[in-house]
């Protein structure tokens, strides 16, 4: 319930926020809330495997679209490292999920070991 609330907060006190990336409702980033929800679905269905689970997606979130984001921003448009600062948005998604799914991942197995 206080997830809710924070959300909720999080939404109206962005809405009018100038430089919000696409896909954010406030300051609720929706493929991260869609990332967070799907993890946990995994991982309450399967709880032994939960741990296993948020690292594979984890690992298939962020390694494949840095190396895209590499090839392109720092090879194609000859960037090189400075695109992690430019572009931080990207860097903080790449750090995202590697802390937010192993969190998922307990609480889920918490969860089911409840039940």
């Amino acid at each position: 319930m206080i997830a809710v609330a924070s959300a909720a907060g999080y939404i109206s006190g962005g809405m009018d926020a100038p430089g919000l990336p696409v896909y954010s409702l406030g300051y609720v980033y929706l493929p991260a809330a869609a990332l967070i929800y799907f993890a946990w679905r995994r991982c309450t269905r399967a709880p032994k495997q939960a741990w296993r689970i948020a690292f594979w997606i984890a690992f298939y979130m962020t390694v494949p679209l840095f190396v895209y984001d590499y090839l392109y921003l720092a090879v194609h448009q000859q960037r090189g490292w400075a695109f992690l600062e430019t572009h931080w948005y990207l860097t903080l998604f790449y750090v995202m999920p590697w802390v937010l799914l192993p969190v998922v991942a307990w609480r889920a197995s918490v969860a089911s070991a409840r039940m």
